[in-house]
């Protein structure tokens, strides 16, 4: 405010009443003194939109994605449920599936491997649009779990915020960006032998997905490959028309603004849901035999899969 010292000398040297009158002359003044506080207040900080994510230590590690499923298994396992954790727990992932085409919405999908060699994974939901180019596949990072909240959402075990839906419900959805910038890392990754399985999708077949036991917290969320058949596959219909359900009942959007196809391996069924407006919504559902790999969850009775980009989907033939 120096400034304003310096302004009211310059003022003296008018005589305000000429300014159209005195009411006026105190406009120019107060409009001057503005002027000087704006010309005057400090510059945001240079790192204010640095990133998404923390640029220190979020914490020391101190439990696993394996541990974080036993400690909260009655949120994760009752639909919806979830609670706020409230003490520094730190874990590491590595991502295995983000938002690259949008399919995957807002969310990354973190693996570790535990020392029996089994893979955990779980979700974390977050307010972006474009984590992929801040958390390429492959990436690691750590969370520090205080202050967010843990359960799950649809049976999927989940890290974020609650939210009310237009039906008033309460939900766990997507931290806000400002949460992910003070509790979520980038860090070095474990060796590559390490990320290589993780990278590498659990194959199942009609067998695994016909054992109800299967559907558990320790298989959702999971990277899975599979072979099969779309039930739908004309040669013309695509994954998700951006139509809604009553505009067309057999190919429109749900209230989830998703389109669910029918896979077939062998005589079980994987329900494949897409979402509108990205790469994979607009491709035609191809027929005869292909191989589809991505992220597979379970609701209710059904098995759940979701394709990270049209990478995940080749065709085998006849």
């Amino acid at each position: 405010m120096k400034k304003i010292q310096l302004i009211k000398s310059r003022i003296s040297a008018f005589s305000l009443p000429s300014i159209t009158g005195g009411v006026w002359g105190w406009v120019f003044l107060l409009a001057l003194t503005f002027t000087a506080c704006i010309d005057e207040h400090d510059e945001p900080p240079a790192d204010a939109d640095a990133g998404i994510y923390s640029l220190t230590s979020v914490g020391d590690v101190n439990i696993t994605i394996a541990d974080l499923k036993t400690r909260f298994h009655s949120k994760m396992t009752a639909n919806n449920t979830y609670t706020k954790v409230l003490e520094d727990l730190v874990f590491e992932g590595t991502v295995v599936g983000n938002d690259i085409t949008g399919n995957l919405y807002q969310k990354l999908c973190l693996s570790e491997l535990t020392p029996d060699g089994a893979v955990q994974s779980i979700y974390l939901s977050i307010k972006c649009t474009n984590l992929y180019s801040f958390f390429p596949v492959g990436c690691t990072v750590r969370v520090n779990l205080k202050g967010l909240w843990i359960g799950n959402y649809g049976y999927v075990p989940t890290i974020g915020t609650p939210y009310k839906t237009s039906a008033g419900n309460m939900r766990l959805g997507v931290m806000l960006l400002q949460d992910c910038r003070t509790h979520v890392q980038l860090v070095q990754g474990p060796d590559e032998a390490v990320k290589s399985k993780l990278l590498t999708p659990k194959a199942v077949d009609a067998t695994w997905l016909g054992n109800d036991g299967n559907k558990n917290v320790n298989n959702t969320p999971m990277l899975a490959t599979m072979e099969g058949t779309f039930s739908e596959a004309d040669g013309e219909r695509i994954f998700a028309p951006n139509v809604s359900e009553t505009e067309d009942p057999l190919n429109g959007y749900d209230a989830g603004y998703a389109r669910n196809r029918t896979f077939k391996v062998g005589k079980k069924s994987v329900l494949v849901r897409t979402s509108t407006r990205n790469e994979i919504s607009n491709a035609v559902i191809p027929s005869g035999r292909v191989r589809i790999t991505g992220i597979l969850t379970y609701y209710g009775s059904d098995w759940q899969f979701q394709m990270r980009s049209l990478a995940d989907l080749e065709v085998l033939g006849d």
